[in-house]
């Protein structure tokens, strides 16, 4: 069997072999300093278990919803699932491209052509992105009490088929200047409903992610949990995750996603428990990606037993 022939067939045992060994590594590294005072608390770890199961069916189904809008081919609930998984794994790899290419390979093997996934994928990052700066606008409008800015945030939802324009045509100025970029493939324009009403429900993605984050804060500290500290937290989340994504360099966005959101909740609480609770939520999400990660590793030696 020739080399290129074999790693086609095994790609999926090699991703896995390495996002999830250093998911473990670094789970591994960080347990040590989330240790806290007292104990947490089982009904609250149940309650943010519980949103972000939701939270992570909802990004699946959501994830079907935007390759709808640039295939005829549909993915099952399943299958969309498993490449949010793919994509959870392959964000620790350091390039953060690694997720993107697995999900690609998943894709066509289910009768989705690479080139749709990958539009697919530019809209849903774009969307996502638009989506935390709204969220973001609202929050701080909201809570400073701002509120020509929550004007400007919706006004932008009116703009978001143009800036998908605009962003393609910095991607691809970029590429001609940054050896071995290849440019963004060319975009069929996205209708404004479509664009509105898949950026709402990325803002509510946000904000579930937001009410994870709380539920975790409520096990973490014997506190009342007050409407402004909840926007607080979400406004935190928010940024910090958005801020570890665009950082290309940080494998999941570590070191800069606890640094934004310890930052932000500093408002309300002390450094040391705001750098204690980003750590705890850290762990959290890296704990519920080594566990999809193990789940599906273990679905895929079972499919393919003979």
């Amino acid at each position: 069997m020739r080399v290129g022939a074999w790693f086609k067939q095994a790609w999926v045992a090699i991703f896995l072999a390495a996002g999830l060994g250093y998911i473990a590594y670094y789970f591994h590294a960080l347990a040590p300093r989330a240790a806290l005072a007292t104990p947490l608390v089982p009904g609250f770890l149940l309650l943010a278990a519980t949103l972000q199961i939701a939270n992570f069916l909802s990004y699946a189904q959501l994830w079907r919803a935007v390759l709808a809008t640039v295939s005829t081919g549909r993915l099952t609930l399943t299958q969309s699932l498993t490449q949010i998984v793919l994509m959870g794994i392959g964000k620790y790899l350091p390039g953060k491209i690694w997720g993107m290419i697995a999900r690609g390979a998943h894709g066509q093997h289910h009768g989705i052509k690479g080139k749709a996934t990958l539009i697919a994928t530019y809209y849903e990052q774009a969307m996502l992105l638009h989506a935390a700066a709204l969220v973001c606008t609202l929050l701080i409008a909201w809570l400073h009490q701002q509120y020509w800015l929550a004007a400007a945030g919706i006004a932008s939802l009116f703009l978001g088929p143009a800036l998908l324009t605009w962003l393609r045509i910095a991607l691809v100025w970029l590429a001609h200047h940054v050896r071995r970029m290849q440019s963004p493939p060319p975009l069929d324009r996205l209708p404004l409903r479509s664009y509105m009403s898949l950026t709402l429900a990325y803002a509510a993605i946000w904000l579930m992610s937001g009410a994870v984050l709380a539920a975790i804060y409520l096990a973490c500290f014997d506190r009342p949990l007050t409407t402004e500290m909840l926007g607080t937290l979400t406004l935190a989340n928010t940024a910090g995750i958005t801020a570890g994504f665009l950082a290309l360099f940080a494998p999941g966005g570590i070191g800069v996603r606890e640094a934004v959101t310890s930052t932000l909740l500093m408002q309300h609480m002390s450094l040391a428990d705001a750098a204690l609770l980003s750590v705890v939520y850290r762990l959290w999400l890296v704990a519920w990606d080594l566990v999809l990660g193990g789940l599906f590793a273990f679905y895929q030696m079972r499919s393919r037993r003979p």
